[in-house]
């Protein structure tokens, strides 16, 4: 499968992994990040734009607010859908990433990250996208 086609089919499972997230947490909270990430990692030149993008759009499928108490869950559903795209290869970063942005406990978890944070996906609990140096 292709790149575009991996896009496509990511989006198409976060829509409707998410339709019935708050209007805080919606598709246009999704593509804002996705946006974001990718215009930082354009300025910063650091990672494969793909990863970054990727990783934006799953970044709160397993959010606890929305499933509390089952991120695992979420996470199975991350690691599903990558194999089922045929990204494998990158499912553990995309997953690492994604439970190192968590705010549950209204911190970041320094130990999970890796350089995509650099990307935009590290969020400030005010909800403003902050890069972190």
């Amino acid at each position: 499968m292709e790149s575009n086609e991996q896009i496509l089919r990511t989006e198409e499972f976060v829509k409707e992994n998410m339709k019935g997230y708050d209007s805080g947490h919606d598709w246009y909270h999704i593509e804002r990040v996705r946006s974001l990430a990718l215009y930082i990692n354009r300025k910063e030149n650091q990672l494969d734009p793909f990863i970054v993008e990727i990783t934006a759009l799953l970044h709160d499928i397993a959010d606890s607010k929305f499933s509390p108490g089952n991120s695992e869950s979420g996470y199975s559903l991350i690691a599903g859908h990558l194999d089922a795209c045929g990204l494998s290869g990158i499912k553990e970063r995309v997953l690492k990433v994604i439970k190192g942005v968590s705010f549950s406990s209204n911190r970041f978890n320094k130990a999970m990250a890796d350089p995509i944070r650099c990307s935009g996906l590290y969020r400030m609990p005010t909800g403003l996208m902050q890069l972190v140096p």
